[in-house]
């Protein structure tokens, strides 16, 4: 088995060989270890593969140690802005109220105001300016935040001065103190517990990892993090109340419908059958309750535990509340992708490095946990080979599947993996009703909460779409699909799409 481990060292020739001796003690593999330094701190990040009994004799050596993070006080970085009289001298008041203070540099940027360096910059320097000013930004590394504050008021006796959000300028700050002070921003965000804490901070660096060869500002993508936690928890309870959209709807074939769009995570659909209720997506698991309210609100008489339960896809912003019902219907690829997240695997979306670290954490931030196998019932899979973009589902004696609730009646097909492995459409060429999942989902029809909302995933996982050329392939062949006439098309976000041809 695999665990993570988060190590606090001291700045001394042999803190690293010292506990990479203790792990081959043990006969664990390390399979990923990252290592930074800041002042005399060093972070060292490390996942290990061997037995539990192995993995527990190390993490016990490791706290009489007294090395793991969670065992030693952390200080933080923070970012200050100011301007100074571009004069002789002028910075040593500030150095030496830094050397009173016990205050260490991270970072130190001085230049005259008019050395241009961009609109962008001068637009953050105070008002108003001094004549002949001096910028100063200047990083600092404080242990006790309770003298930080006093610190700030004797800065502002000397010249103005302003701490920057932390993140504007993340790529200044050393990263290893950064994962700390992000890691215990999203727990007070979020109300995690150190265990927790301990998650974001792991796949923190490993999301740092990927970006420092991906982005040009690898720290730029914490602040939509940020954002996306702070969204989630904004929209619980009675935010969520004040956010949602409902719809009733009726189908060009005449059967009925309802639309659920919560403020953050997949709409939910509601098919009216004649002996029941079938469910599409669930959204994500930390608005359970809130979406059982307005299920019971649009289905008098329904209770959470009951009815069935359709998956589109594996992502946790789509199937995180499956336990409100009794039974789901999925395809084979979307029950293997949560055998894997049982297993500790990498499940679909996951196997992609730049997915992983983001995976985790939304799973995280949205309360996730991957559902019981004995929910489910297969819908089939996509047969192996099929060349199309989408193509029908058969079963296991290699016969098209079709899924029969009356009044409804659906033909059953998976993509070739676009946005993600496993994608399941459902077409009833009767009702004129096409249940898209995100291969096809209606933009502009989005409330204005899911819209904000959604505008941070390109900035969080690199890209929506697993492999986007696939995924305009699969929209394109989707409509083709269809055929002429009026249709309802039922995606993952927005509102009802209805498309002529």
């Amino acid at each position: 088995m695999h665990r993570s481990f988060v190590l606090a060292l001291n700045d001394r020739p042999g803190s690293f060989l010292a506990q990479e001796r203790l792990f081959a003690a043990h006969g664990l593999d390390i399979k990923r270890v990252s290592y930074n330094k800041v002042i005399d701190v060093h972070t060292l990040f490390i996942e290990a593969e061997g037995e539990e009994e192995a993995l527990d004799a190390a993490e016990a050596e490791l706290r009489e140690r007294r090395v793991l993070a969670g065992q030693r006080l952390w200080g933080r970085v923070v970012l200050l802005e100011f301007e100074l009289p571009d004069a002789e001298g002028a910075l040593t008041p500030f150095l030496e109220l830094c050397e009173r203070y016990g205050f260490s540099l991270t970072y130190l940027n001085a230049r005259a105001k008019d050395y241009h360096v961009g609109a962008a910059l001068d637009a953050l320097v105070s008002e108003p300016e001094l004549p002949g000013a001096e910028i100063v930004r200047a990083g600092l590394y404080v242990e006790d935040p309770a003298r930080l504050q006093v610190f700030l008021d004797e800065v502002q006796r000397i010249c103005p001065c302003r701490q920057l959000p932390f993140g504007r300028e993340g790529y200044l700050i050393d990263n290893t103190l950064f994962y700390e002070p992000f890691a215990k921003d999203i727990s007070k965000i979020c109300g995690f517990t150190e265990a927790q804490a301990k998650r974001v901070m792991v796949n923190a660096n490993r999301l740092i990892q990927v970006l420092e060869t991906t982005s040009a500002d690898p720290f730029k993508p914490f602040d939509y993090m940020r954002q996306f936690a702070e969204r989630i928890e904004r929209y619980r309870g009675d935010g969520y109340a004040e956010a949602v959209r409902t719809t009733r709807f009726t189908a060009p074939g005449g059967a009925q419908c309802a639309l659920i769009e919560p403020p953050c995570g997949s709409d939910t659909w509601i098919l009216f059958g004649d002996e029941g209720l079938l469910f599409v997506d669930t959204g994500f698991a930390v608005y359970r309750d809130e979406l059982a309210r307005e299920i019971e609100a649009l289905c008098p008489g329904w209770k959470p535990g009951e009815g069935t339960v359709l998956l589109s896809h594996g992502d946790a912003d789509h199937s995180g509340a499956i336990n409100l019902f009794a039974h789901a219907l999925a395809s084979e690829h979307v029950i293997e992708n949560y055998a894997r997240q049982r297993e500790g695997r990498p499940d679909w979306r996951e196997r992609d490095p730049r997915g992983l670290a983001y995976s985790r954490l939304a799973n995280l931030f949205s309360r996730y946990e991957p559902p019981a196998a004995e929910l489910f019932e297969s819908l089939g899979k996509r047969p192996e080979g099929a060349d199309e973009p989408i193509a029908r589902c058969v079963d296991a004696d290699g016969d098209p599947v079709t899924l029969d609730f009356a009044p409804f009646s659906f033909e059953v097909y998976e993509g070739k993996g676009g946005h993600v492995k496993g994608e399941t459409v459902l077409i009833d060429r009767t009702q004129h009703l096409c249940v898209s999942g995100d291969i096809l989902i209606n933009i502009h029809g989005e409330t204005r909460p899911q819209s904000e909302f959604n505008r941070l995933a390109p900035f969080l996982l690199t890209r929506v779409d697993a492999v986007p050329d696939l995924a305009r392939a699969e929209r394109k062949y989707l409509i083709r699909l269809l055929g002429p006439g009026v249709w309802q098309i039922l995606g993952g976000h927005g509102a009802v799409l209805t498309r002529q041809s």
